[in-house]
């Protein structure tokens, strides 16, 4: 999104034509993740705020970062659950209990950009974890991986 304030506009419009939106980089703070929840009333979301403890320490220095969301349309989903957020707030995982009582597992995730150094290598490790942790301890019928992968589709990159 580059921001909610910037990108509520596109997101309203998706809401027009799409059922479910994964969110990535919506920069809110813990009190403001209510704006996503009020985007358009036939949509009910599940979001949180990646600045939460940067902002328990004081002011923020620079720009806002990160926040991921995932919103569904109401006459599609009885209930989404929030299952787990990654402690970086890269992977954020929740049930979807669709109306048919079909239950599937969304994980939205924001990657970070390639690059060729270990951080990188732990961080996409620490997301990999993650995900195959709520593959593997959550109860579901259908699985899927939504967001931003920040990656060519290549064998020769480890994202």
């Amino acid at each position: 999104m580059r921001g909610f304030q910037q990108g509520q506009h596109v997101l309203r419009d998706l809401c027009e034509s799409h059922d479910v939106i994964a969110l990535q980089e919506h920069w809110l703070s813990d009190c403001n993740l209510s704006e996503i929840n009020n985007i358009h009333n036939n949509f009910v979301a599940i979001s949180k705020c990646a600045m939460s403890e940067r902002l328990q320490r004081g002011v923020l220095c620079g720009r806002p970062f990160g926040g991921l969301a995932v919103l569904a349309r109401k006459s599609l989903v009885h209930s989404l659950t929030l299952l787990a957020v990654d402690s970086a707030c890269r992977c954020l995982a929740e049930l979807a209990k669709l109306h048919t009582g079909h239950v599937v597992l969304i994980v939205n995730v924001y990657l970070p950009c390639f690059s060729a150094n270990s951080d990188y290598e732990s961080a996409i490790n620490d997301c990999v974890g993650f995900i195959e942790n709520c593959l593997v301890c959550y109860d579901y019928n259908s699985a899927v991986l939504l967001g931003d992968f920040n990656f060519e589709c290549d064998i020769r990159n480890s994202g």
